[in-house]
């Protein structure tokens, strides 16, 4: 374990370095959903 034993990772992402591909893509389509979201209401107002 060591230091990384030590990290506290509760409500943080995992770095894109330790991600698989898919999941790689997983978030980048929760970010592009995230950002439509937010698109659609600057739309609305």
């Amino acid at each position: 374990m060591g230091k990384n034993g030590l990290v506290d990772g509760r409500g943080k992402g995992k770095p894109k370095s330790m991600m698989t591909p898919e999941e790689q893509k997983e978030a980048e389509i929760q970010a592009l959903k995230a950002q439509n979201r937010l698109l659609e209401m600057e739309n609305d107002v």
